[in-house]
């Protein structure tokens, strides 16, 4: 991903004019994960994204798109059921990232800083979205 990039939250408020409609109007999953892969690369220079179902005992991956091969399977062992950011929008954050959830210092010395590093990503961002009741992450 790339290092330049938005302070949260101004990056979920320029989300660009015309990938509002496609995010908002998808009629499935598929739908829903191109349209944020594209708002997300237009955004920020890079279309790797995946989308989970939260809730239950682990978020439950329903979508992702330009993602290493590999590194679902490394988070998901690592991570899936205990990531410091889906643990804060559980709490009521809308959207997240590394620094802002857990402090520059903390982050950069986190475990999950060092899987994504070690994976050629330089920054992440973890956004809530909900379709009735579901909340997908």
């Amino acid at each position: 991903m790339t290092e330049a990039r938005l302070p949260i939250p101004q990056a979920a408020a320029a989300l660009p004019p015309p990938q509002l409609p496609a995010v908002a109007e998808s009629r499935s999953t598929e739908e829903l994960g191109r349209a944020c892969q594209a708002a997300l690369d237009r955004m920020t220079g890079s279309a790797t994204v995946g989308i989970y179902m939260l809730g239950g005992p682990a978020p439950r991956l329903l979508y992702s798109g330009d993602v290493p091969r590999g590194f679902l399977e490394q988070y998901a062992a690592r991570f899936g059921a205990d990531d410091p950011l889906i643990r804060r929008l559980g709490a009521g954050a809308q959207v997240t990232d590394g620094e802002s959830c857990v402090g520059a210092e903390t982050w950069r010395a986190s475990p999950l800083h060092d899987l994504l590093r070690s994976w050629g990503f330089a920054w992440n961002i973890c956004g809530l979205v909900r379709a009735g009741t579901a909340r997908w992450g």
